[in-house]
């Protein structure tokens, strides 16, 4: 809580004056004063005494309250699952809570004032330059993704959205870490390809054991016509389905020699 408080030099001119009013007064009623105006002199400055005490204290808890409040909203800010950044016009780093400088890998103090560009990988680099003029030119959020390298870990792939601030000075910016959902999507997609190749196979192999079947009872049928020429029984049985499927089949021509009346 903010307290006026006067500067020095004004409490001194003030406490010189009210000095020198008191020693008027006393000059004007010659130094004599009544016992009563005494008790009543006495009694003011108690009430007065009173009346500071009771401020100070108010002070005090107002004080812890606003001390409460500030740590509260700390851990908020340093410990929020993404991460919280300041920029500046040219990219550079005003402020992060911790979360953001654990996705820097760097310590925060070791982050102040340095630029967010070289933190970015090379090839997006011109994305998040063309982010950062967005953000500066309109009122609107604007976002990007983009690649992090980590010093001594593997790169993350995160999300940045940001507006400017008020003034129009700041980039207000929030980092979300998007690397594990992308290794998901990746396993995913592998996964879905695999499925793809073996249900292509499938298929493949299916159509070939289709063929060959289909061969089989060909090659039946056409043994089963030759032993009719023959005049020997069908040495293979074929069903309706299976002569059916056969283009062209229809029933067996009459044994050699057979006739009618």
């Amino acid at each position: 809580m903010k307290q006026n408080q006067d500067p020095p030099a004004d409490a001194v001119e003030r406490r010189r004056r009210a000095e020198e009013r008191l020693a008027g007064q006393r000059t004007e009623d010659g130094g004599q004063r009544t016992e009563g105006e005494t008790a009543r002199l006495v009694h003011g400055l108690q009430v007065r005494q009173i009346e500071l005490e009771m401020q100070n204290e108010e002070l005090g808890q107002a004080r812890a309250q606003a001390e409460t409040l500030l740590a509260q909203y700390t851990d908020l800010y340093d410990f929020a699952p993404a991460g919280y950044l300041t920029l500046d016009r040219e990219g550079a780093i005003r402020q992060v809570n911790l979360t953001g400088a654990r996705l820097f890998g760097v310590e925060r103090t070791r982050l102040m004032n340095r630029r967010f560009g070289p933190f970015v990988a090379a090839g997006d680099r011109r994305a998040f330059s063309a982010f950062l003029e967005k953000v500066f030119a309109n009122p609107a959020l604007e976002g990007c993704e983009v690649t992090l390298s980590q010093e001594g870990s593997l790169p993350l792939v995160v999300r940045i959205e940001g507006t400017r601030s008020a003034d129009g000075q700041e980039c207000r910016a929030v980092v979300l870490d998007l690397t594990e959902r992308k290794r998901s999507e990746a396993a995913l997609r592998q996964k879905m390809e695999a499925l793809r190749a073996s249900h292509a196979e499938l298929e493949q192999f299916n159509r070939a054991m289709v063929g060959r079947e289909m061969r089989m009872i060909e090659l039946k049928q056409e043994i089963n016509e030759l032993s009719q020429r023959l005049g020997e029984p069908p040495r293979h049985e074929m069903d309706q389905f299976q002569t059916g499927r056969i283009p062209g089949a229809g029933p067996a021509p009459a044994p050699p020699g057979g006739g009618g009346a």
